[in-house]
């Protein structure tokens, strides 16, 4: 089992292939439809991709991260789908 996301909204447990999701209440579910949407994507980067954690969206350090960091971050992905879709 690990922790997953800065606010501790999501614990994720492994059992081979398979992967299961918790989600905390009320801490993810008092957040904007958007803002869930995101995490679960910032959670499946980690769990079907080779995404770590380089930057937060919310950190200083996340608008000076190069090409190829944004490719293994995260929160990246959350990021780029929330501005394709308007948010």
């Amino acid at each position: 089992m690990s922790l997953t996301g800065y606010k501790e909204l999501t614990w994720h447990y492994r059992f081979g292939h398979r992967r299961n999701v918790l989600l905390f209440r009320p801490n993810y579910w008092n957040q904007t439809p958007v803002n869930r949407s995101g995490t679960m994507i910032h959670i499946w980067m980690h769990l079907y991709y080779v995404a770590g954690d380089v930057a937060y969206d919310w950190s200083p350090d996340y608008n000076e991260l190069n090409t190829l960091q944004q490719l293994v971050n995260a929160d990246s992905f959350s990021e780029f789908v929330k501005q394709v879709c308007g948010n």
